[in-house]
């Protein structure tokens, strides 16, 4: 995941901070600042409300983690994990799951 976090920061850095540039410090840690505030109401209980301070989340990128298992050939399991920007580079009221 880090290899692909990099790589997208070099090559199309909008995709991470929720259409803005890299040098737009300011837009899009006031996003995540709004996107962190946001949740709170959804989960105040994240571990990220406990663990970093309210200036260290509007640096925080806010992402989904899916996992899952499987079977291949001959049966045998393997596991899958998928991650994504929680918000889109279309900025944040267009959702990376609404198709």
């Amino acid at each position: 995941m880090r290899s692909w976090v990099i790589n997208l920061a070099e090559t199309y850095p909008e995709i991470i901070f929720g259409g803005f540039r890299l040098e737009q410090e300011l837009e899009w840690k006031q996003l995540f600042s709004w996107f962190w505030a946001q949740f709170r109401m959804i989960d105040g209980s994240h571990p990220v409300y406990h663990e970093l301070s309210e200036d260290d989340r509007k640096s925080s990128i806010p992402i989904m983690i899916h996992g899952d298992e499987g079977r291949g050939l001959r049966s045998q399991a393997f596991m899958i994990e998928s991650f994504q920007f929680v918000i889109s580079h279309l900025g944040p009221y267009t959702t990376n799951t609404s198709g």
